[in-house]
């Protein structure tokens, strides 16, 4: 994610603007995955955020299974969202943080979250703003039942909800 600090750019810049400086304003958009942005790149110009978002989906269902496998792995999930101090609060990232969860529930998010890396070889991956934090609990309980590849397809999906609010914050 670009930091709170970035300015924000507008549709019509990011259409013109080299691809380098491109990538640079959009690296973070999906987690510890610019090479996407790489890919987007070559996809403007852009009409709409929901296009420029629609690519970044895009790139994301044509890459093979282990880059999507591996973008997967990449993201912090939300237990690490949520236990550790942020130095602001990002756009897909719960406004539950630290001080938010009793002890009890930072326990078993983190014993549920175990089993689900266990299960599926990926953390928890949930876009939390506006969502109370027993709902998260819910949906992980939830999710951990589904099937790997229903589970897979729906992480995934989360990570573009992430990317949603991420452009959202970025473009103006």
């Amino acid at each position: 994610m670009p930091p709170p600090s970035e300015a924000r750019v507008s549709l019509a810049a990011l259409n013109t603007i080299r691809r380098e400086k491109f990538v640079r304003a959009l690296r973070g958009i999906i987690e510890q995955s610019p090479h996407f942005a790489v890919r987007v790149a070559g996809a403007r110009p852009f009409t709409s955020l929901d296009e420029l978002q629609g690519a970044f989906i895009a790139e994301i269902e044509r890459a093979p299974k282990t880059e999507r496998l591996a973008l997967l792995r990449a993201h912090p999930g939300f237990i690490a969202q949520v236990t550790t101090p942020p130095t602001a609060t990002t756009p897909g990232q719960s406004s539950a943080g630290p001080d938010a969860l009793a002890p009890d529930e930072v326990a078993e998010f983190q014993r549920l979250d175990a089993g689900y890396r266990e299960r599926f070889g990926f953390p928890f991956i949930v876009s939390a703003p506006r969502h109370p934090k027993d709902a998260i609990l819910a949906a992980l309980r939830a999710r951990l039942e589904n099937p790997r590849d229903l589970e897979f397809k729906t992480a995934l999906a989360e990570v573009a909800k992430i990317a949603r609010l991420r452009l959202a914050e970025l473009i103006e």
